[in-house]
């Protein structure tokens, strides 16, 4: 942001003064280059926050273990267990859900198995059995084990890439469950979704954010045909808000503010989380729409979030566009809460520059 010289301001009636032309503030913006301020500050905080996903969640990282772990599909490795032959009391098991039982007699059939077509079936079987009881190293173990670079099973690299989700092997994941949807698997939209927590939780925000747009606008997930289940509906509605929310935060990493607000409306149809509301506040303070960011901060506050970012955030906006005395009882606050050092120390070092600069004037 430019600013003019002081000999101008000198000139200009005091009440039609800009609020960045007065040398106080001036002196503030030079000393302190408040306009960059939040870059500094707010965005490192808001990067740190930005874990806390989707609503209420406050781990994020278990939230999102938890929904890829929700939309985890067998995508079709129990197909074939009918045509295995001596293999009915596995069909049963599983049938059953009885996974730990399912997992004896796999590992009993995968270990007497000689044709190594299917012990490559057994195996897939073995992993997702593993997978679905919770023991996902033993699955990543698994998939690994039986893993052909020269034959790739889309199976093996989409439970392996679910596994090594849970396990917060994140670049792994990224690089299993892309390969499985380059190499043939069909639920293209179930394996966006994955991808999109993965490349996320990974810190690839451009990736995440091509992921989630391409399963907002898959066209199974526009076109729903209209027979389709409540249940289905819900789940497909709240898959669709997290690649908004993740597309959303992905954006604001990108520094693509208007993209990241564009999601955070349509979000803001169905919710009133104060978290949402706080990251609207962060892109249009980044764009310098400062009245839009005090609304949105403001609007935080109402809806329960009363930490100290807010208010630091709230104070920066309201001094940026000429109101000074909210801005400072803002900054006071922080100051008081004393919780964030790095944002007392700059919230003091504000209230000093502009006690110093009023004196000046």
């Amino acid at each position: 942001m430019e600013f003019e010289n002081t000999e101008k301001t000198e000139k200009t009636n005091s009440k039609t003064v800009r609020w960045y032309y007065k040398k106080w503030v001036r002196l503030l913006a030079g000393a302190l280059a408040i306009v960059m301020i939040f870059v500094a500050i707010s965005y490192s905080v808001m990067r740190s926050q930005v874990r806390s996903l989707y609503e209420n969640i406050s781990d994020s990282e278990n939230a999102l273990k938890e929904i890829s772990q929700n939309n985890a599909e067998d995508v079709g490795v129990y197909d074939n267990l009918d045509k295995i032959n001596d293999y009915a009391t596995l069909s049963e098991l599983v049938d059953k859900g009885d996974y730990m039982a399912a997992i004896d007699k796999a590992n009993e059939a995968l270990n007497s198995e000689q044709d190594p077509d299917v012990k490559k079936e057994l195996a897939e079987i073995l992993s997702d059995l593993y997978y679905n009881s919770g023991m996902y190293q033993e699955a990543a173990d698994i998939a690994s084990l039986y893993y052909d670079e020269e034959e790739v099973s889309p199976s093996l690299c989409y439970v392996r890439g679910l596994a090594f989700l849970q396990l917060g092997s994140y670049s792994e994941a990224v690089n299993d469950l892309e390969m499985a949807k380059y190499s043939g698997l069909e639920d293209e939209d179930v394996l966006n979704l994955h991808l999109a927590i993965a490349t996320y939780a990974n810190s690839e925000y451009e990736a995440a954010s091509e992921y989630s747009e391409d399963y907002l606008h898959s066209p199974t997930i526009l076109n729903l045909p209209e027979n389709v289940s409540d249940d289905t509906q819900k789940e497909i509605e709240e898959n669709s808000n997290l690649c908004k929310y993740i597309a959303a935060l992905s954006y604001m990493h990108q520094d693509e503010y208007k993209q990241s607000i564009a999601y955070i409306d349509e979000l803001l149809e169905h919710t009133k989380d104060s978290e949402i509301y706080f990251y609207r506040g962060i892109d249009n303070m980044a764009l310098e729409e400062y009245e839009a960011a005090i609304e949105d901060f403001e609007k935080a506050i109402e809806e329960g979030k009363k930490d100290t970012e807010v208010y630091y955030d709230l104070g920066i906006c309201r001094v940026s566009c000429g109101k000074v005395d909210e801005g400072i009882d803002d900054l006071k606050r922080v100051i008081n809460n004393n919780d964030k050092p790095e944002l007392t120390t700059a919230s003091a070092n504000i209230l000093t520059a502009i006690a110093q600069g009023k004196s000046d004037e």
